[in-house]
């Protein structure tokens, strides 16, 4: 990497020069040999920078300890999720320049920083974990969908169904079935519940 190494050394030789300090003879040593004659500085190392940024942050905030969570919603034109843990813990962060474009139902291990308004968080770390990974957020379930036909959704024991679950695989009254489902916040009755997001007939 002798063009990244000489636009480093550049940057060093410009503020030495810029404060009147002489070179030290680790920097006369460097410019002296054939690589660093021989490479083309860059404007910038930007984007080196930015190809180890998250082994930087892992350093960095090392010492705040790694919280599962789980996606509940994403908002790709907001770069938005909205994710919760337990029943104590839920709200959303931006995701841009963090991870990819996550999906419902992912679990993350992540480290927070502040805590905003409204439920904002500043999340400082996210790795993306295996789907297995056990979580106070997600549940499996299996037995009878009870369908409240007046309105069209259903409970699967204590586990909400939406209509559009319902309609989208045309799902009836007693009917046996199983899925995943997340804690949910249910702003009418200020309280968590369970939903399911993912579902299939039996």
């Amino acid at each position: 990497m002798y063009n990244e190494a000489k636009t480093e050394i550049g940057f060093v030789v410009d503020i030495r020069n810029k404060n009147g300090w002489k070179l030290n003879t680790q920097l006369v040593d460097w410019m002296n040999q054939e690589w660093y004659k021989n490479s083309d500085a860059k404007p910038n190392n930007q984007e080196l920078y930015y190809q180890y940024i998250h082994i930087a942050d892992e350093i960095l905030y090392q010492d705040i300890p790694e919280e599962i969570i789980a996606v509940a919603f994403v908002n790709q034109h907001k770069n938005m999720l909205n994710f919760v843990k337990d029943r104590n813990k839920h709200g959303f962060f931006h995701y841009e320049d963090l991870m990819d474009t996550p999906q419902v139902g992912d679990i993350l291990k992540v480290r927070f920083g502040d805590e905003g308004d409204k439920g904002l968080f500043k999340v400082l770390t996210v790795k993306l974990v295996e789907p297995t990974k056990p979580t106070r957020a997600i549940k499996p379930f299996e037995s009878l969908l009870k369908v409240v036909s007046s309105q069209n959704f259903g409970f699967v024991d204590d586990v909400f169904v939406e209509p559009r679950l319902i309609n989208d695989y045309n799902l009836v009254d007693m009917q046996t079935v199983k899925g995943r489902a997340m804690l949910s916040y249910n702003k009418k009755r200020d309280e968590m519940r369970w939903k399911a997001f993912e579902i299939e007939k039996l």
